[in-house]
């Protein structure tokens, strides 16, 4: 969702993200006291109380997307962030407020303190660009190395101050200024901490003007993430992973020991775990496998660099997962290795035993796993843009927190004032979210599916013998997903169309349709195989309980619901009058659907349909270029209409926008507005893509997403253009008369708003503010 941030709307107009934002893409971290939850969610840090799942606070101050989030272990009431901007910011979590700011010169790649070094945060930099991040003081460049793990100071000091003025000072005389006159006055030598009296001057520690961060160097590693735990010692160990290695550094002893698996079993290693209680490290790979390290001291790692015997590197090797792993951990107590991935099953495995078990049907793949301070609750990040919160006890999930799911598609629920996502990475699922709050409503799986990846392959004859072990890798069967959905006016009854693909029906399609009872969706009907071809159009109509289908098979097929079954008469009764009755109008309990009436025109494929706002019109498109419209209740051809551009291809978009006496369409590189008075093109508007389209059903207004052939737009690799534009028109969007349209005597229509994006936009829409009112 997004908002204007310009009050001229012309087209160099900005959106700001308003909702949403991923949630699972960086590892969370628990407050102090495991009630609050802290997530990376683009340039901002989203918390969240673990025991009601709501959204508290977002803290906003990094002008780069957020990497790494951390507590403070001697305070409950604050957090540490990182970010590709370079900085670490230390945040009140009450207020939402910036205590103190930090600059490491790179893009910091990941961030983690442990509770034996309170003041020291290890940091991962990225090794991809020599360059600082835009905004990094000139003091601050060149502290740090790309790809990089280091020992950042936290702790604000005497002699940090006097460090900071000089290296201020110096970069003032390079840039030809004179330095930092309005400083305070230097500061003595010495590492005692500063009092509030003397940081007060806001000199040092802003977002402006941040810390430049003491740095100690500990090892090089191209990785994208770091384990940091005390491993049963009085000091903290790092780990990371990079390619087939794993490098382990003692904080203590200022000692790095690398390992590698033999070359038989050599894999790359994805993810790394240390234990709290033992010198152990655990390991997963891309084939599945997790492997147990002994973390030895300097002499023994030396050897283990070069090949010793198993008894001095890997000492256990645990398999269970048929894909790449993307989360491990140990318990709190060191007692357990939790694993997790793309089958949506957490593991259980004794660190010094055989057994192992399960808590299965997660619902998405999962991409990491955080456990909380107390060890009573674990953090699993899921594909769905999802956080479960699983309490490890009881082993099952006591919450769940929802982001803004990827879907493809979006419709408007007036009654929630919420918009319906579906489509894209939501593959079967439909998600309710309220753009004013940012908050998940609801969700319905309406294609529930085993997400395990060790089903058989299908598809390809040539490959019908493939290995078990071989399809799990390439990510098994395909799972269902919806492709359309429909939500009636009052909002409750919804029609949904999923699409799966099977080694025996080939590609499987069904028509489902629901209603709201006690607060559920139920499913009412499921209408397999609805049509022989492609579906293209899927609605409802806007008073009456009747669903518009239509396909590339030339059909068009309306379905009515079904009055629940009348209790059998008693004695005597009479009984009820035959015939066929009236549709059921919005609202009414159902008891099943079923097919009212079939239609076609010239045997031409259907791309598009729609019922306009008071229901009495329904427009199907067909190809190439032939809109037709029909009375509903009759199946009754009322009028045909036809798209003037010549070289312009057929039709993809239907809708009415409220005022009922015009008709919106496009195709894949123009939009026309019909006047059904006189069937006639009242304007048209040409791009070199039409990406997507909405009209209001309260108002004249209609949005189309259009892609940008200007000059200066840029574009990609394989010279797409990569500047999007929203456009907002209205029933008389007309700008001059100059043939452009063709014939039918219509004008160029011109656009009297508009936004730029810099993004694809998949699905536009309108969301009204009240019942009835303008979108």
């Amino acid at each position: 969702a997004t908002e204007t941030t310009s009050s001229q709307h012309t087209l160099g107009s900005a959106m700001a993200a308003h909702a949403g934002g991923s949630l699972v893409e960086r590892p969370v971290a628990f407050t102090t006291d495991s009630k609050h939850m802290m997530c990376c969610s683009g340039a901002a840090v989203k918390l969240f109380s673990c025991e009601t799942g709501a959204l508290l606070r977002v803290l906003e101050g990094h002008t780069e997307d957020v990497t790494a989030v951390s507590n403070v272990a001697s305070n409950v009431f604050q957090g540490l962030s990182a970010g590709l901007d370079g900085r670490i910011l230390l945040w009140d979590l009450d207020d939402a407020t910036i205590l103190r700011a930090f600059c490491v010169g790179r893009p910091i790649l990941a961030m983690s303190l442990h509770a034996t070094t309170p003041s020291t945060a290890f940091v991962l930099t990225s090794p991809e660009g020599k360059a600082a991040p835009a905004g990094t003081p000139r003091y601050a460049e060149g502290l740090a190395h790309g790809g990089r793990t280091y020992a950042a100071s936290l702790r604000v000091s005497k002699r940090s101050a006097k460090r900071a003025k000089e290296l201020a000072a110096r970069s003032g005389r390079r840039d030809g200024g004179s330095g930092d006159g309005a400083l305070a006055a230097a500061a003595e030598e010495g590492d005692e901490p500063l009092g509030p009296e003397e940081d007060a001057s806001g000199a040092f520690g802003s977002l402006e003007r941040p810390w430049p961060a003491e740095l100690r160097p500990l090892f090089r590693a191209k990785a994208t993430g770091l384990a940091v735990a005390a491993c049963g010692e009085e000091s903290a160990f790092v780990a990371a992973v990079s390619g087939s290695w794993l490098t382990v550094h003692d904080v203590a002893e200022r000692s790095t020991a690398h390992f590698r698996q033999r070359r038989e079993k050599r894999a790359a290693l994805l993810c790394v775990a240390l234990s709290p209680t033992e010198r152990l490290a655990a390991t997963a790979d891309e084939l599945g496998r997790i492997h147990l390290w002994r973390i030895a001291t300097r002499d023994a790692a030396a050897r283990e660099a070069t090949g010793a015997s198993s008894s001095d590197g890997a000492a256990r090797e645990m398999h269970w997962h048929a894909q790449a792993l993307a989360a491990l951990s140990f318990s709190v107590d060191g007692g357990l290795v939790l694993s997790a991935g793309r089958e949506g099953v957490l593991v259980f495995w004794q660190t010094h035993g055989a057994e192992r078990n399960f808590l299965p049907r997660l619902g998405a793949p999962l991409l990491g796993m955080t456990p909380s301070e107390d060890g009573g609750t674990l953090a699993l990040r899921s594909e769905d843009n999802s956080v479960q919160l699983v309490d490890l006890g009881a082993r099952s999930v006591r919450r769940v927190i929802y982001g803004l799911r990827r879907a493809a598609r979006v419709i408007s629920d007036p009654r929630r004032r919420a918009v319906v996502l579906y489509g894209g990475d939501a593959a079967a699922s439909l998600q309710w979210w309220s753009p004013s709050t940012d908050a998940h409503l609801g969700s319905l799986a309406a294609a529930p599916a085993n997400l395990s990846g060790s089903l058989p392959a299908v598809g390809s004859s040539r490959d019908a013998r493939r290995s078990y072990r071989g399809t799990a890798a390439a990510g098994g069967t395909s799972a269902p997903r919806v492709t359309d959905a429909a939500l009636s006016a009052d909002g409750s009854h919804l029609a949904t169309f999923e699409v799966r693909a099977n080694a025996e029906l080939r590609q499987h399609t069904c028509l489902k349709l629901w209603q709201q009872r006690d607060g559920a969706w139920t499913l009412v009907t499921r209408v397999p195989q609805p049509h022989a071809g492609t579906l293209t159009a899927l609605t409802l109509h806007p008073t009456l309980l009747i669903a518009l289908t239509a396909a590339h098979d030339a059909k068009f097929k309306l379905w009515e619901a079904i009055p629940p079954a009348a209790p059998a008469p008693g004695p005597g009764a009479a009984e009820p009058a035959a015939g066929s009755s009236a549709p059921l109008p919005a609202g009414s309990a159902v008891g099943g659907w079923a097919c009212r009436s079939v239609g076609f025109y010239r045997q031409s494929a259907a791309t598009a349909a729609a019922f306009s706002s008071d229901g009495s019109v329904m427009a199907v498109a067909y190809a190439p270029d032939v809109i037709t419209l029909w009375e509903p209740l009759t199946n009754g051809l009322l009028a045909t209409l036809s798209q003037p551009l010549e070289a312009s291809d057929g039709f993809v978009f239907l809708a009415f926008p409220g005022d009922g006496g015009t008709l919106l369409a496009h195709t894949s590189r123009a939009v026309f507005c019909f006047s059904l008075l006189t069937s006639h093109v009242l304007w048209a508007y040409q791009a070199p893509e039409v990406l997507a389209a909405a009209a209001d059903p309260c108002s004249d207004a209609t949005l189309v997403a259009v892609a940008l052939a200007m000059p200066s737009a840029p574009r990609s690799a394989d010279g797409r253009c990569t500047s999007f534009a929203i456009l907002e028109f209205d029933g008389t969007s007309q700008a001059r008369s100059d043939g452009a349209a063709g014939a039918g005597g219509g004008t160029m229509g011109a656009p009297r708003r508009a936004w730029r994006l810099s993004e694809v936009p998949r699905s536009v829409g309108f969301l009204h503010a009240e019942a009835g009112g303008r979108g």
